[in-house]
């Protein structure tokens, strides 16, 4: 099984460079924080409105670093999640 695998992957494998492998807001935040032996973000829904088929989510996030709580909102509490990261992410490399 595993010959067959890399028989149809084989020239995939090849280009892929490990480094250049984007990961979402949440997993960087995540990495970062743990490079820095810190707890992972605390993710809070703070606020659900809007309709079922337009949603709106509010998350909140702390984490050890900031000394303030940072709040986005998104369409999914996934998305909102991402932004909260985002913007987490930006003040740590601003804050450098």
């Amino acid at each position: 099984m595993p010959s067959f695998i890399l028989t149809i992957y084989h020239k995939h494998l090849e280009i892929i460079d490990p480094e250049n492998i984007r990961k979402d807001p949440k997993s960087r935040l995540q990495e970062y924080l743990q490079s820095r032996k810190k707890p992972t973000p605390i993710y809070e829904v703070i606020n659900e409105k809007g309709s079922s088929h337009k949603p709106e989510f509010t998350i909140s996030c702390k984490v050890d670093l900031l000394d303030d709580l940072i709040i986005a909102t998104g369409s999914s509490k996934q998305k909102a999640e991402q932004a909260v990261a985002t913007k987490i992410l930006n003040k740590l490399q601003n804050s450098k």
